[in-house]
């Protein structure tokens, strides 16, 4: 049993030892630690700030739809569109400040 409770007060002493000889360590490692338990906390934080924003729909009974009093955009996909084949087109349009070539194009 004394020798179980002499390697234990060894042990204490030991990182005693460490832990003031380098301060830059355990500064470095507490400053680590509170930066840690400040990350977490923000997070937690940023979480409970979430507010859901809700909005009311109307429902026109003459058209029998629902509608958004609120302004919003939408977006409409109309199919795959090919760029390549428009990019690649050979038409030129020329610009030019008499009224007889306005309209034509080459």
């Amino acid at each position: 049993m004394r020798s179980g409770l002499k390697g234990i007060i060894l042990f204490v002493i030991a990182v005693f030892l460490l832990a003031t000889s380098k301060k830059d360590l355990l500064t470095s490692s507490i400053q680590e630690w509170r930066i840690r338990r400040k990350m977490i906390y923000d997070a937690s934080e940023s979480q409970r700030e979430l507010v859901f924003d809700r909005k009311s729909l109307e429902y026109d009974s003459i058209h029998q739809q629902f509608k958004n009093p609120e302004l919003y955009f939408e977006i409409v996909r109309l199919g795959s569109i090919d760029f390549k084949k428009h990019m690649s087109s050979n038409k030129r349009i020329e610009d030019s400040s008499t009224a007889e070539n306005a309209s034509e194009s080459n």
